[in-house]
């Protein structure tokens, strides 16, 4: 019978760190770890292309991640996923769009967003690039599209 107090326990902390998402997180204070990532028409989750200078596989950054619940527009809400560092359901605070290029009527091209975040001691800040697709739905009707071309972030204990 003593037992059963302790399994209790143990599952407990078990379903416990499933339910809540547990974290990896490792690295001593100070640590930077930087990234490039590539792009993506759906703009949820990001291949990393380099960590720390080196190539990389198997690493995402999602800025804008979604569940069945939500709007798939901009909840702010992202997560990062490092070799020993998992941060999810990150508040991410993006900043103003800036331009950095234009259509020969004038409207935008491309633009650029910087957004900080930080979680569990790591701070960081990523900017994305993203371009206006323009491309016709029913009726000829025109939509734009924003595609995620490329970005870059850092983040420190």
């Amino acid at each position: 019978m003593k037992k059963l107090p302790i399994v209790l326990f143990f599952s407990l902390a078990v379903v416990l760190a499933v339910g809540f998402g547990a974290r990896s997180v490792q690295g001593q204070s100070g640590t930077t770890i930087s990234w490039t990532n590539s792009g993506n028409p759906g703009q949820t989750c990001l291949a990393l292309i380099t960590v720390d200078g080196q190539p990389s596989s198997g690493y995402f950054f999602c800025p804008n991640q979604v569940d069945g619940f939500t709007s798939p527009d901009y909840i702010n809400v992202g997560s990062l996923y490092l070799p020993g560092v998992t941060l999810e359901d990150m508040p991410i605070v993006w900043g103003s769009p800036i331009p950095t290029s234009y259509n020969t009527d004038g409207t935008v091209s491309t633009f650029d967003e910087t957004g900080t975040f930080g979680e569990f001691g790591w701070t960081g800040t990523t900017t994305q690039h993203y371009k206006y697709v323009k491309y016709y739905g029913a009726r000829n009707h025109v939509l734009i599209k924003i595609v995620t071309l490329s970005g870059s972030g850092s983040v420190t204990d």
